[in-house]
């Protein structure tokens, strides 16, 4: 399996500037094993795949829900869900930058 530091998104997610280390490997995550952009995040399996410990898992999330990242599901309890659009922009600013 790639690491996630090989991974375009974590690439565009560093380039931009926004995040932290811990935070864009946390979102990098979440990103990957979306389905239909929604995640229950585990925060053990975050922590197991990410290498980031569990306090800094629960402060990466709640980070990226206040800058409007993911969102919390209004219909499903415990599901988080990404926003598509800002994920689009980040890649988007990214490859307009580096090419």
């Amino acid at each position: 399996m790639e690491k996630i530091e090989d991974t375009l998104l974590y690439r565009a997610i560093s380039y931009y500037g926004k995040y932290t280390n811990n935070q864009a490997k946390v979102l990098c995550f979440l990103v990957e094993n979306a389905v239909d952009n929604r995640i229950y995040p585990s925060i053990k399996k975050i922590s197991e795949a990410t290498g980031v410990i569990n306090s800094t898992v629960y402060a990466a999330l709640n980070a990226l829900q206040l800058d409007g990242v993911i969102e919390k599901s209004v219909n499903q309890k415990g599901i988080l869900e990404i926003r598509q659009d800002r994920i689009d922009f980040i890649v988007k600013f990214y490859s307009k930058n580096t090419n």
